[in-house]
């Protein structure tokens, strides 16, 4: 199997087709505005004034007849009720095409802003060489049973490192893996991992507080399951068996529920384990954040069942037993498979979005330490990983097509760190040390993974200091292409429009909002993500939408703007209007760490 991200160009000549007159009117006008992309480039849309705005509605109203993009999402907009949002994906020949995405807002029906990414130049064939069976039968060699393809393959269109395309059959393996190979012979093009990481009783947690536990009385025995809020939400404890961990996982593959019995449970609701007592309540707290600072209910905005996991194995147990299958096993690759899911979760947070059918919201996962000195459990750390579900059913920041870097899981880190940090602030009282709301991710767990106050200030282990400015982005391979080192950039700019200051790198201050209006930025980020910002954006998309979000908000000149406007400037962030990326492609490796 080639390594996650690496692209290669398909065998066989592709054969073009046309579309129709209304196809072929609607290329035309994409061709002809201002700055157009080659065929076969990426074309960045960031249509903000009068103008654009008319040539590209017009060319969306085309394509949509002519069925280059098709309508998947529209929805309200929370904070402005005459706004709407819609979400567009690119079609050819019928075949959607993996790495565009499209998103207008409206306004009494006309277009107020249009962003995304779109592809010209498309001539692939869309009639596959491998039958639909025939993929099946390669994605199926790809993983031993159990962690096998999920659902039916489909087909793609892909775009190559090269400039070309392919058209290509997609399979999610295990839930966990979406894999594209050569529609002709099979041969990997893709894989883009699918993890994001990272009655009333009384507990107390890991650093020794006490809180109160929403459970309910099951069969005489009190489990974690909160009856109280609009969303159900359960921590399931598996005690650290990680066979009985991964069955429940396998069931779960199949459609199954997680098992009642799996919930985690106190005699007397005087709960002592301190995982839990942190896990459950605190899913319960990112939830509060979340519906009462920006009206979003639950992960999915729907009060969707929101499920937690925790002691899911005995790291030095796993550890010793999958090093032993891998020295003594004849077939390593089929007989110790399990273990490299199971192994994600030592020393890890993650959000596993919902696996391929299933009606669900996803569910999290809070590892075991084993190099941390503390569980993964404080609240930043939850509401971190909550924040990839509800970017998962909203801006659905995905792994960007080879050549582009990978951007978009930057800002998604970025985002949940945003929450992360606002569900502190909204939480906690402000300060240092233990249970004190700050600028630092992950400080409660015994080791701070980053801050949004002074990025330089702490070190990762592939370039130093952390980027406090786009220009200081790392383009490496590593970390998925940055996706956590990057992170900082915008989490940084986030923290210069609220508290205000002056970036490091570019010398620039920035005017702040002051921590009492705070709220007007978090809803800014929120109002981006939820109706502005597309599926595969770059910094520089966010950047057009941020500014968009605090203009529609609050209006040109008000404070939340002006802050807006000059952290982006601190940081570097480039406009969007009239650019095409041309950046090297980052390879994408399996897992993502909070």
């Amino acid at each position: 199997m080639e390594p996650a991200g690496t692209a290669r160009t398909p065998t066989g000549a592709s054969r073009p087709r046309r579309r129709g007159l209304l196809a072929a009117a609607a290329f035309l006008l994409l061709a002809g505005l201002p700055a157009a992309a080659q065929p076969g480039d990426l074309r960045i849309v960031a249509a903000l004034d009068a103008p654009a705005l008319r040539d590209w509605d017009n060319a969306v109203e085309l394509e949509l007849r002519a069925g280059g993009l098709r309508r998947y999402d529209a929805r309200p907009n929370l904070y402005l009720p005459d706004r709407r949002s819609e979400r567009f994906a690119q079609y050819h020949e019928g075949v959607p095409v993996y790495g565009a995405d499209l998103i207008r807002q409206t306004e009494a029906g006309l277009a107020t802003a249009i962003l995304g990414t779109l592809f010209t130049g498309i001539d692939v064939d869309t009639t596959p060489g491998l039958t639909s069976s025939e993929a099946r039968a390669a994605f199926d060699a790809m993983s031993a049973p159990p962690f096998g393809l999920v659902g039916e393959p489909s087909l793609w269109v892909l775009p190559l490192g090269a400039g070309g395309y392919a058209l290509a059959w997609r399979g999610t393996l295990a839930g966990f893996l979406d894999v594209f190979i050569d529609a002709g012979t099979g041969e990997t093009l893709l894989e883009v991992s699918r993890i994001r990481r990272q009655a009333v009783g009384l507990g107390t947690g890991v650093l020794g507080d006490r809180r109160k536990m929403a459970t309910e009385s099951i069969g005489g025995t009190f489990r974690a399951r909160d009856p109280l809020r609009p969303a159900a939400i359960g921590t399931y404890d598996f005690e650290n068996d990680e066979n009985r961990f991964l069955n429940t996982l396998l069931a779960m593959f199949n459609g199954a529920p997680p098992p009642l019995a799996a919930l985690a449970a106190d005699a007397d609701n005087v709960w002592e384990d301190g995982t839990v007592v942190d896990v459950h309540p605190g899913v319960g707290w990112a939830y509060d954040y979340l519906a009462t600072r920006l009206g979003w209910a639950g992960i999915d905005g729907r009060d969707g069942d929101i499920t937690a996991f925790v002691h899911p194995v005995n790291p030095a147990r796993l550890l010793a037993t999958a090093e032993h299958c891998f020295e003594n096993a004849a077939d390593p690759f089929e007989e110790c498979i399990q273990y490299v899911v199971l192994l994600t979760t030592v020393d890890n947070a993650l959000y596993f979005p919902p696996f391929p059918g299933a009606d669900t919201t996803g569910f999290m996962v809070f590892g075991e330490p084993f190099m941390f000195p503390r569980p993964l459990t404080a609240l930043d750390v939850i509401a971190h990983e909550m924040a990839h579900g509800v970017t998962h059913f909203t801006a659905g920041l995905t792994y960007a097509p080879p050549p582009a870097p990978n951007e978009p899981g930057a800002l998604n880190e970025a985002f949940s760190d945003i929450i992360a940090v606002a569900t502190e602030f909204h939480l906690e009282e402000p300060g240092r040390g233990p249970l004190r709301a700050d600028y630092l991710i992950g400080e409660d767990i015994g080791f701070p993974l980053r801050s949004l106050r002074d990025p330089q200030a702490l070190q990762n282990p592939i370039t130093g200091p952390y980027p406090d400015h786009y220009d200081n982005r790392y383009l490496g391979p590593l970390d998925r292409g940055g996706e956590h080192i990057n992170a900082t950039i915008l989490g940084h700019a986030y923290f210069l429009a609220v508290e205000g200051g002056v970036n490091r790198t570019s010398g620039l201050g920035v005017t702040g909002v002051g921590h009492e209006n705070r709220l007007d930025i978090e809803r800014t980020f929120f109002n981006a993500w939820v109706n502005l910002v597309p599926s595969f954006a770059d910094h520089a998309i966010v950047r057009e939408s941020l500014t968009r979000s605090a203009t529609d908000l609050y209006g040109t000149d008000a404070a939340a703007t002006r802050a807006i406007r000059e952290a982006l400037d601190a940081v570097g962030i480039p406009h969007a209007s009239g650019r095409q990326r041309t950046s090297d492609h980052n390879r994408q490796d399996s897992g993502d760490r909070q």
